[in-house]
């Protein structure tokens, strides 16, 4: 969707300099439930920035100012909850499953995969923060399912493994979804893969390679990506395992 949400994850997903304008879009995003009601002196003073940065920043996503910026944000994020609430009137599980199981040419243990989708659910609910974490083709992918669980009112983020990760993790109210098909971030980044081997923060992790969940001390969930080589088909498979968690999600804790 073309919305004010999934704007300001580009940025803050292409913000390496991470100026002025990501920290607007970081501020913005963490702060969904009470910007509505923020004056733009007031939204300045908290960015500590300028009333014509602002104005330039809102016309950089395309709106006159900030008081529209504000309106096409809390309209489109409406509208997504519509689309959902409708969609998932019809969702079906099982369909999601034998898809998987389709794309692998494998049978999966539902079972198992469930009881590891209700506590990475579980976990993300209790969590303060959440942070999707993976190297740039996964975040990708996880881009819908930030957006909708920011619609959600939970704080989602992206965490690039090649950037600086430390602060996210230092917190136990945080949570991390680790995505890593082959599970080579750990062999090949040893230095920032130990900040999350000694982080406080709760991990689930999606792979293929199950030595993974060995390397960090506290993974709640696992869930195993079928095969063994790094095909492309395996991202349909994670595609739609975050389909699952996302629905999870929103029928535990969101439906009122």
């Amino acid at each position: 969707m073309n919305t004010v949400i999934s704007k300001l994850l580009v940025y803050i997903y292409s913000g390496y300099n991470k100026d002025v304008y990501y920290e607007m879009s970081v501020y913005i995003l963490s702060h969904l439930s009470i910007i509505e009601f923020m004056t733009v002196s007031e939204f300045a003073q908290n960015c500590h920035t300028s009333l014509a940065t602002i104005k330039k920043f809102c016309q950089i996503l395309g709106y006159k100012d900030f008081n529209v910026m504000k309106k096409y944000l809390f309209s489109t994020m409406d509208n997504r909850k519509n689309q959902i609430r409708e969609r998932y009137l019809s969702f079906n599980e099982e369909q999601i499953f034998k898809e998987i199981e389709c794309i692998s040419q494998t049978k999966i243990d539902k079972k198992q995969w469930m009881a590891s989708i209700e506590q990475i659910v579980d976990d993300m609910h209790k969590a303060e923060m959440i942070s999707i974490i993976g190297a740039n083709y996964p975040l990708f992918l996880a881009f819908n399912f930030i957006e909708d669980m920011l619609v959600f009112d939970k704080k989602c983020f992206i965490q690039n493994v090649d950037r600086q990760i430390g602060k996210y993790f230092e917190n136990c109210h945080t949570y991390g979804l680790l995505i890593t098909i082959t599970g080579r971030y750990f062999m090949l980044n040893q230095a920032k893969s130990q900040i999350m081997q000694d982080a406080h923060a709760q991990f689930g992790i999606i792979s293929q390679n199950i030595s993974t969940k060995d390397k960090i001390k506290n993974v709640n969930s696992f869930i195993q990506l079928p095969g063994n080589d790094d095909s492309e088909s395996l991202n349909l498979i994670i595609l739609n395992i975050l389909i699952l968690i996302k629905f999870i999600y929103y029928r535990k804790y969101v439906i009122k």
